[in-house]
């Protein structure tokens, strides 16, 4: 009887581990973590970016790789207008951890591919949207003393690498009909 419950155990032991390691299993959990990290990756921009950031299709990759297609950063302009300051064909994010425990995503290495910045410059010499990239990191107006407010942006972000290709630059002075643009900008940081 001993053995036969030992036996038991260990066939039971060794399908748990067999269904917890199947490509299947990890299939699996990576499109039900996909909305997860969606809503982490948006819940960061909205923290510390004034512009809004909108993603295309997320995909996971197990266990550290988010790849994200048609991300931008739309900012308004002195008329009220949306304007595109950012816009990456491929962004794809290392993670420093997995993403499904409690916690903030903490960013190892960013690669941006086929992507394109616009500058433009008024009057005054302001650089739409791009003044006003990051949040004040004054205190909130909500008197909200929580952690998560208090962490410091270096929290987020344990990056090693930052890899652009092919990044077009546009930069245009108001009033000038003639922008400067850069073609296909390659490098690493």
């Amino acid at each position: 009887m001993h053995r036969f419950r030992r036996f038991l155990l260990v066939t039971g032991l060794f399908i748990l581990v067999l269904g917890v390691t199947s490509p299947l299993w990890l299939m699996l959990g990576s499109s039900l973590a996909e909305p997860v990290i969606r809503g982490q990756l948006l819940a960061l921009a909205n923290e510390y970016l004034e512009p809004r950031l909108e993603l295309g299709s997320i995909r996971y990759r197990f266990p550290f790789t988010v790849s994200t297609s048609d991300a931008k950063l739309i900012t308004k302009d002195r008329a009220g207008k949306d304007f595109e300051l950012l816009s990456v064909k491929e962004l794809r994010i290392v993670l420093h951890r997995l993403p499904i425990f409690d916690g903030p995503l903490i960013f190892q290495q960013l690669m941006v591919q086929d992507a394109s910045a616009m500058f433009e410059v008024d009057e005054e010499g302001v650089v739409t949207g791009w003044e006003t990239l990051l949040k004040d990191s004054g205190p909130d107006d909500d008197g909200d003393d929580s952690d998560a407010d208090n962490r410091p942006i270096s929290d987020l972000f344990a990056i090693d690498r930052i890899g652009v290709e092919g990044l077009d630059v546009e930069y245009r002075i108001v009033g000038n009909p003639t922008p400067m643009i850069m073609k296909d900008l390659v490098f690493d940081i």
